[in-house]
């Protein structure tokens, strides 16, 4: 093993490890279950490091795992062929964000399992892992601009979405 492929591998392992709590809340973000979310994580772990020689730079070690872990997550949902949604009572709490009150985390949440998951995708990574838009593109190969639009267009209708929850919840 070279110099760089030890330095590579040594960040690649700093990363899970400094990590461990956003990538395991990724995960659940999208299969709604402890359980699925820990085998999401060791699995993409596991594809990581099996594969850690053919990330070129130590810069890209985050937007390249995370795309392993994207991956995995969609390809469970799509085997299991089941996108869940969990009341915010259920998820736990390492998985639960900062907001203000469950309230609002309900209303959030319900926008966001209303949008289609490439949508979702880009806004948790941008919003809950604050990953930098040419990052995204990286992980879900795109050219930026298809993820900036996509970004801009998912706001919009969360906002949209959490204006009528607000009067929905008025009437």
């Amino acid at each position: 093993m070279s110099t760089l492929e030890n330095e590579i591998y040594a960040a690649l392992i700093e990363f899970i490890e400094k990590n461990q709590n956003s990538i395991y809340r990724l995960a659940y973000s999208y299969v709604k279950s402890q359980d699925t979310a820990l085998d999401m994580v060791q699995e993409s772990i596991y594809k990581a490091i099996k594969a850690y020689e053919k990330i070129e730079d130590q810069s890209n070690v985050k937007s390249w795992f995370y795309k392993i872990l994207v991956n995995t997550c969609l390809d469970e949902l799509r085997r299991s062929n089941r996108i869940v949604t969990v009341p915010p009572e259920d998820i736990p709490d390492q998985a639960v964000d900062s907001l203000s009150s469950k309230a609002e985390h309900m209303v959030l949440h319900k926008a966001l399992e209303e949008l289609d998951t490439e949508t979702k995708t880009v806004i948790v990574l941008r919003y809950f892992e604050d990953m930098k838009l040419a990052e995204i593109a990286g992980v879900l190969e795109e050219n930026i601009n298809s993820v900036k639009s996509r970004l801009y267009r998912g706001l919009r209708s969360l906002k949209f979405q959490m204006r009528e929850g607000d009067s929905g919840d008025a009437e």
